[in-house]
């Protein structure tokens, strides 16, 4: 597994989890007992490079993502799929996943997958902060994405450029730079 070997990206001062608001994905990894899932908020930073997130104790997790993993970014219609890998899963119906996806098992209706090569796991007290470098990407046009706020599902009508700028339309982006 590899270990904190420098500084990982930082948020702006008195920024909360809670203040964030980051599409759903779902985070798969291969090990050793076959696949592994769980639904997670996923940040991309702003040159698209690389994911950050911030996980549960999950030692079957954090040992099948020690090499490389995968996020499948749940459309707005991903709530089912959103609460079956809330507390981390290993069913994946193959009608849904690409269960021969090197990374990891990708979905098949996802707005975006990322195939990702681990670059730091720094443990947290209550989890463990993963950051991977962003290989492989593919996004699917016109979907949106499904965003968690507080207790309940959200929809957006466009993400928010600071946080997911890939999926932000080139009207969007010069909109945002000309500010």
């Amino acid at each position: 597994m590899a270990e904190s070997a420098g500084a990982a990206p930082s948020l702006p001062p008195r920024t909360t989890t809670s203040d964030l608001v980051v599409p759903l994905a779902v985070l798969t990894a291969t090990g050793p007992n076959g696949p592994v899932g769980r639904t997670v908020g996923a940040l991309v930073d702003d040159d698209g490079s690389s994911v950050v997130l911030m996980l549960p104790a999950d030692r079957a997790l954090a040992a099948a993502a020690a090499a490389a993993f995968r996020l499948s970014i749940l459309c707005e219609d991903g709530e089912a799929v959103a609460d079956d890998f809330a507390g981390g899963s290993s069913d994946f119906v193959p009608s849904r996943w690409d269960l021969d996806a090197d990374s990891g098992p990708e979905l098949r209706d996802a707005v975006a997958t990322f195939a990702c090569a681990t670059t730091v796991v720094h443990p947290l007290p209550d989890g463990f902060l993963l950051v991977g470098g962003i290989g492989e990407s593919a996004s699917t046009p016109g979907r949106r994405p499904l965003v968690r706020v507080g207790d309940s599902y959200r929809r957006i009508e466009e993400p928010p450029l600071s946080v997911f700028p890939q999926f932000v339309g080139e009207a969007a982006r010069e909109r945002t730079s000309a500010r």
